[in-house]
Order: C-alpha cells, then structure tokens, then sequence
C-alpha cells in the first residue's frame, strides 16, 4: 500500500517531465541509386524554432508510425547537441508518448 506522500511525490515527478509535441514524417527517396525511408522527429521550442530530434540506439517508447504525438520526457534524458549549429537534441528515453488530436476537452460548440 502507498502512502500520501509517495503518490505526491509520484506525481510532482510526472510534473517535472517534458511534454514535447513532436511532428513524425516518413521521408523516401533514392539518391545515387541508393534507396532510403527513415522517419524524422521534428519538434519546437518556445519560441517557436524548429527542433530535431534524435534519439539513442537504446531509447525506447519511440513513435514508429507517421503523425503528430505529445512524448514524455524526463529532462535527464534530453540533451542539446552542442556540435550542431541548429537545435538538435539528443533523447535517451521516452516516458510515454500519446497521439496528438489538437483538441482540447472545455471546447464550447459553436451556434452555427
């Protein structure tokens, strides 16, 4: 059994995480008679610049499937990398991901 002070801790651990909206696009394509398909994770900061985002060959949780998803993120598994120019960052571990519908539940119907 768990106590009170184990579940808000629990859940100021939960507040802590990031929610990162994260744009996935499936790009094809064949360049010098190689073929490639790949996903790319491209998020946005707060001041609305693009961001990459690359993940770890042990990361795990990761979307396979094109869409847009809210991942969770613990903040330390999430580094800049710092040998880019651009934003690019780097994620160990992905807490939970969930579909992104853009709605949110207090939307009013509207008269017409």
């Amino acid at each position: 059994m768990t106590t009170a002070n184990e579940n808000t801790s629990a859940s100021v651990e939960n507040a802590q995480n990031y929610k990162i909206q994260c744009d996935v696009v499936r790009v094809k394509g064949e360049k010098e008679g190689k073929k490639y398909d790949f996903l790319s994770y491209t998020a946005y900061d707060k001041k609305g610049r693009k961001s990459r985002l690359k993940f770890t060959k042990t990361a795990r949780n990761i979307p396979d499937k094109e869409g847009i998803y809210v991942l969770e993120i613990e903040p330390k598994d999430i580094n800049r990398d710092k040998t880019t120019k651009y934003n690019e960052y780097w994620v160990r571990n992905v807490v939970s991901y969930s579909v992104y519908d853009g709605f949110t539940q207090d939307d009013e119907e509207l008269p017409f």
